[in-house]
């Protein structure tokens, strides 16, 4: 009776601390399976038989592989053939592809490499093709047994218990035609979809320039000596020195003759600017300041959702600094940072040289329209990718 009680208990806190606590999962569950250990639940013997599991040792595998396939050209070239004017051929070609691979590996590795290529299509919003491609996911991993972990956790259930698990292809009947039927479902309910917008986040929404003069008096002074850092509602985030560009910009930097100052923020307050002395407004130019500029997604869970972006502290934490903010499609104004960041929010953020070095990129943003981040493979890299997913698939048949 006793045992039922700690187990019960055990099961509880552990949902209480998944849902109320930022604490990694990986961890809760470590210390919950410590915890079963060493009140006698469970045997050492136990431990080591779970975590030697077959179905266990194929989904880290699956996991690994997976890291790789993003990074894949073949499968990124396929993707851009996916998406056509006709949105019908659109969504049953990406739904098709999606739900192959699904089938075979992790999903959001499959989703991931997609979703760059519906977000930079021209023909259809966004908006109507990634719901589309998520569910295309989900219905694909229901084809096999390593389609899902699920499915493998399951599986190895059923061989402890009757020595044998399931087959590879078991559920691939059921399995496909709940993919076609989604697939369907989906192309009939396409009205439902919110329109969303195609365009991409443009520069000049959210930055003013201003040149330094020649004669200007804030030459030779740092930018907090010339109190730009004390702004209502602008915020410098980079400065245009020749064809050299000083991004994020340090209190400590000092102006000099002809710098270009780029300026975010609420750019009806340009005024603001007017009282600097030697500073000259101008219409940004696309160019260096464009090519230092990237998109991002902020992601469920992450670090910085429900802090101020003055409270991220950007320009330590990530080596960049925010120039605008939009949310459901609609461009947020006022002082940036005082403005309380959530999951979903669309930043046009410029960066430093180290802004892609940060490990912790993946668990806050989902970054869009980055040619600047995009790590090239070599073709042997390609081929033991490529070779490690068909290996882990054949031993997952096996």
């Amino acid at each position: 009776m006793l045992d039922q009680i700690l187990v019960a208990g055990l099961f509880f806190a552990l949902l209480i601390c998944l849902i109320f606590t930022n604490w990694p999962a990986v961890w809760i569950f470590v210390c919950a399976m410590l915890v079963t250990y060493f009140f006698g639940l469970v045997e050492t013997a136990q431990v080591l038989d779970k975590a030697t599991n077959v179905g266990v040792v194929t989904l880290v595998l699956l996991l690994l592989v997976s890291i790789g396939l993003e990074k894949l050209p073949w499968l990124s070239r396929l993707s851009h053939k996916l998406i056509t004017p006709s949105y019908a051929a659109s969504v049953v070609r990406l739904g098709t592809v999606t739900a192959f691979f699904s089938a075979f590996v992790n999903n959001t590795a499959v989703v991931a490499t997609l979703a760059h290529t519906v977000r930079s299509n021209r023909h259809h919003a966004k908006t109507k093709l990634l719901i589309p491609l998520s569910y295309a996911a989900i219905l694909g991993g229901t084809m096999t047994l390593i389609g899902t972990s699920t499915n493998l956790i399951v599986s190895s259930f059923l061989e402890d218990a009757t020595g044998s698990g399931l087959a590879f292809f078991d559920f691939l009947v059921v399995g496909a035609t709940a993919t076609v039927l989604g697939l369907i479902a989906m192309l009939l309910s396409s009205r439902l979809l919110p329109k969303g917008s195609m365009e991409p986040l443009d520069i000049k929404e959210f930055v003013i320039e201003a040149e330094v003069g020649e004669a200007s008096s804030l030459i030779g002074k740092s930018i907090l000596e010339n109190r730009l850092r004390d702004l209502e509602d602008l915020f410098l985030v980079e400065i245009v020195r020749g064809s050299y560009l000083i991004s994020p910009v340090t209190p400590q930097e000092h102006i000099e003759a002809g710098d270009k100052l780029i300026f975010s923020g609420d750019i009806t307050r340009v005024q603001a600017l007017e009282e600097f002395d030697g500073l000259r407004l101008f219409a940004v130019e696309e160019g260096l300041l464009q090519e230092n500029m990237i998109e991002v997604i902020v992601m469920p869970n992450a670090a910085i959702e429900g802090k101020t972006v003055k409270e991220s502290a950007f320009r330590s934490v990530f080596d960049a600094a925010v120039v605008g903010i939009r949310r459901g499609g609609k461009r947020l104004s006022g002082k940036l940072g005082n403005i309380t960041i959530q999951a979903g929010d669309n930043m046009m953020l410029a960066i430093g040289p180290d802004f892609h070095e940060r490990k912790n990129l993946d668990k806050n943003f989902v970054v869009i329209n980055d040619a600047v981040g995009d790590v090239k493979t070599t073709p042997l890299q390609n081929m033991v990718v490529t070779g490690g997913l068909v290996l882990v698939i054949a031993l997952a048949t096996l």
